[in-house]
């Protein structure tokens, strides 16, 4: 994670090799929502492809990654702290 003044904003992952074949390296956005399910659902309204589904990171919380109707993939990340 990254921080400024105790105040997580950001993170970097680094691809497991073992999925290195199957991911290639990127930048991907994550964008912070309150309600993962809610956001999922909506998305899939508008045509959304999962290509993540719902998927727990340890206690810091919990993402999706989505592909739109165009191609480009997106996270969604709902943090598990209060």
């Amino acid at each position: 994670m990254i921080e400024k003044r105790d105040q997580a904003f950001g993170g970097i992952w680094q691809i497991p090799r073992d999925m290195q074949e199957q991911i290639p390296p990127h930048w991907m956005g994550y964008i912070l929502v309150d309600d993962l399910e809610k956001t999922l659902t909506e998305a899939q309204k508008l045509g959304a492809e999962v290509i993540m589904p719902i998927t727990q990171a340890g206690e810091m919380g919990r993402f999706i990654i989505l592909k739109d109707p165009a191609g480009a993939h997106i996270a969604f990340w709902q943090s598990g702290k209060e």
